[in-house]
């Protein structure tokens, strides 16, 4: 593998004058990561290993959703392309981190791929307690179903000895998912019996825990918890912390919704407007499935419609209004909407449920059409689609 790949995970060549220039704030800058320090006398030191690739100075913990303070003394472990943290130089760099922070009491946090940082390195880093938000256990270049959804980050030479075992864990360590991700209860679940972490459910977050760390007060009231061992205290504040999070609400409505219940939907999605801010896009989107609930069918296309006018390529906005039109009896209008959708967003999902439609009212030979589109077009859906051929073929 190049150098020029190695910085991007293999998907392309680095702008070099793009780099930023290194700040003095730098301690390590490796061939896959970065270590960077912000001094501070507040404690616990926090140490952030980041999932995205990302610039220097304080660009970790902003995605990661942490505001922390100024006096927060922060190390920040800063990747350079979706590498999962190489043993061979993320070992050394956490071994420099232990030496630096001079003994001081500290917590290592991440998400996604920087969870599964904290898990590998934060107690060789030289940090009492780690908070990992919807980690991975491993990549496994196998997988492909449920789980798999980093599997083609897997390089031989970086990962063949990643995987968190006992040893590597301080003594306390825990990982914080959304139990309806299936992905991430997988890992989880691994975590669990391979390396005894202690999993913390938080419904309704999707794969984004992290977020539950909306204000300053919440990270002092999760750390502060973490650190004394208490696992219920921890559950405590991220669920109090999760309140503010829109896409929390949204989903929470969305669950009311599906249950039967859309006038808690409702009131759900609108709860941001009694502290005078603007509904965000996915709490209009479930504001209007309350309302199709509530027998307002038309006012939940008008306002889904004005969200795709709004974001023309989000498949998200294209499929409720497909799935408005199918509860009001509408075939034909959703056919046409889905045609719609696969225009604008040239996603496969509009493709396939296309063919199901065709197949539906009998229109097998557009639904043969349909299905050598996709073939053309998505070939590594080749299975699945020629399943589909068959079935028409069958039908004919």
């Amino acid at each position: 593998m190049t150098e020029d790949n190695r910085e991007t995970g293999g998907t392309g060549r680095v702008d070099r004058e793009a780099q930023p220039r290194l700040p003095a704030e730098c301690l390590v800058d490796g061939t896959y990561i970065r270590l960077m320090h912000r001094s501070g006398e507040g404690a616990p030191v926090l140490v952030v290993f980041g999932d995205e690739v990302t610039g220097p100075r304080g660009q970790v913990a902003r995605p990661l959703g942490l505001r922390v303070e100024k006096e927060t003394d922060l190390y920040e472990v800063i990747p350079k392309g979706r590498h999962w943290y190489p043993v061979s130089e993320t070992g050394p760099m956490s071994e420099t981190l232990a030496r630096v922070k001079d003994g001081k009491s500290a917590v290592a946090l991440g998400a996604s791929m920087g969870g599964y940082g904290v898990l590998r390195y934060g107690a060789r880093a030289g940090c009492g307690t780690v908070l990992a938000f919807s980690p991975q256990a491993r990549l496994e270049p196998g997988m492909t179903t449920v789980g798999a959804r980093h599997a083609r980050n897997y390089r031989e030479e970086l990962h063949s000895d990643m995987d968190v075992e006992p040893a590597h864990l301080p003594e306390r360590a825990y990982v914080v998912i959304d139990p309806a991700d299936a992905h991430d209860l997988l890992h989880a679940e691994l975590l669990r019996h391979e390396a005894g972490v202690e999993v913390i459910a938080l419904a309704h977050m999707g794969h984004r825990c992290e977020r539950a760390l909306s204000s300053p007060e919440i990270v002092d009231a999760a750390l502060e918890a973490a650190t004394a061992g208490n696992r219920e205290g921890l559950a405590r504040a991220l669920r109090r912390g999760r309140r503010n999070v829109p896409g929390y609400l949204a989903r929470l409505s969305l669950a009311c919704s599906e249950r039967g219940h859309p006038q808690w939907a409702a009131e759900i999605a609108r709860l941001p407007e009694r502290e005078g801010k603007p509904l965000s896009p996915d709490l209009r989107l479930a504001l209007a499935v309350a309302r199709a609930g509530m027998g307002q069918p038309f006012e939940a296309l008008e306002q889904i419609e004005s969200l795709i006018v709004s974001s023309p390529r989000n498949a998200g906005y294209w499929r409720a209004l497909a799935e408005q039109y199918e509860a009001m009896g509408e075939e034909e209008a959703a056919s046409e909407v889905m045609q719609l959708a696969l225009e604008k967003t040239e996603n496969f999902l509009f493709c396939w449920k296309l063919i199901r439609n065709r197949m539906d009212i009998g229109a097998n030979e557009e639904a043969l059409l349909l299905a050598e589109m996709a073939l053309e077009h998505w070939p590594e859906r080749a299975a699945q689609v020629e399943k589909i051929k068959e079935r028409i073929a069958s039908a004919a």
